[in-house]
């Protein structure tokens, strides 16, 4: 009897004691749970781009249609599709990685970047381009080539041409470093697109001003290295100065020219200019082709190692996507006592 009152006033004590507490304060509400598996789920899609089996069949493709239509066949109009292929499948990657890293908060989209790529870099080539001309006049040639004064100065002028086109083709989208880089770099890559084309087309063209026999090799070589050095090169140089116009110009519906839109401006003209003119200012100063040759492609390395963590830099700090903001289904409920 007296067991059984002892069990009933124990069961009493337990009824009345408050619940215990279940981790409510340490362990991650479901909203948050939700939210977390959502950006893993977005990591894992965007791995899942494909970007790299594409660029292999593409590669694959361009190789056995310039050895077997273009080479062995010489089909003479086949070779301008094989030349835009090849000049085409390194840009046309790269945008297409970039579109698939886009989130639901950017104000973006695949299509923005393939028109900056398509009609901003062909825009910024045009008149890059024509100012180039403009300073080749009072540039001395060397070796047949452009004068060092011309490949110097390169950089200043087409960086200004890009980052004329890309106010243009982004002037509606909202002004974040994010969406400078993601202009920035599309627009670099088409202005490496047409440029490429150009650098192959010329490949025809011998010491003597005559067409090759056969130059089909000088042109694939010259599409591979380019197609190779691309990322390092217009696309990283444009994406850095659209992030600091873009940036400088957050918030505001005109264009800012701060300190630090002159100092992006002036540091990518001068790695710009540094890499296109540090070859022949080293053929100017060894005085021998093969060793000025050989010197140029450390200067690229060193210009990368410079470029790549200051671009990784303001990618990690300034260009880091929103969180998207949460369904009305999903907000936490306020506390009420």
């Amino acid at each position: 009897m007296s067991t059984t009152i002892e069990q009933h006033e124990g069961a009493a004590s337990d009824e009345s004691a408050p619940p215990p507490i279940t981790g409510s304060v340490t362990s991650p509400r479901p909203h948050q749970r939700r939210r977390d598996s959502r950006r893993r789920q977005s990591r894992k899609e965007r791995r899942r781009t494909g970007t790299i089996p594409y660029l292999l069949f593409g590669i694959a493709v361009w190789a056995l249609f310039g050895f077997f239509i273009v080479h062995l066949g010489d089909n003479g109009i086949a070779r301008g599709v094989w030349v835009l292929l090849g000049a085409a499948l390194a840009p046309a990657a790269l945008v297409w990685a970039m579109a698939h890293r886009l989130t639901p908060t950017d104000t973006l989209s695949g299509s923005t970047l393939l028109r900056a790529m398509i009609l901003g870099g062909f825009g910024a080539v045009m008149v890059g381009g024509t100012l180039d001309t403009v300073v080749a006049l009072w540039s001395p040639s060397v070796d047949g080539g452009p004068g060092v004064l011309s490949l110097l100065t390169a950089g200043v002028v087409e960086e200004a041409a890009k980052a004329a086109f890309v106010i243009v083709v982004g002037w509606n989208v909202a002004k974040t470093v994010r969406n400078g880089l993601f202009l920035g770099g599309a627009v670099g890559a088409g202005f490496a697109l047409y440029e490429t084309l150009g650098y192959i087309a010329a490949a025809m063209i011998g010491p003597d001003d005559q067409v090759v026999n056969d130059p089909t090799r000088l042109q694939a070589m010259t599409a591979v290295s380019r197609s190779i050095m691309m990322p390092f090169m217009h696309p990283i140089w444009s994406a850095l100065l659209a992030a600091a116009i873009f940036g400088a110009a957050a918030g505001r519906k005109h264009v800012r020219v701060t300190l630090g839109v002159i100092a992006a401006y002036v540091g990518v003209s001068a790695l710009h200019g540094v890499w296109d003119g540090g070859g022949a200012v080293t053929v100017d100063l060894i005085r021998d082709p093969f060793l000025a040759e050989l010197a140029v492609l450390p200067q690229h390395f060193i210009l990368i190692a410079i470029e790549v963590p200051i671009w990784l830099y303001v990618v990690r700090k300034f260009g880091r996507a929103a969180d998207p903001a949460l369904p009305a289904t999903e907000a936490p409920q306020p506390v009420t006592a």
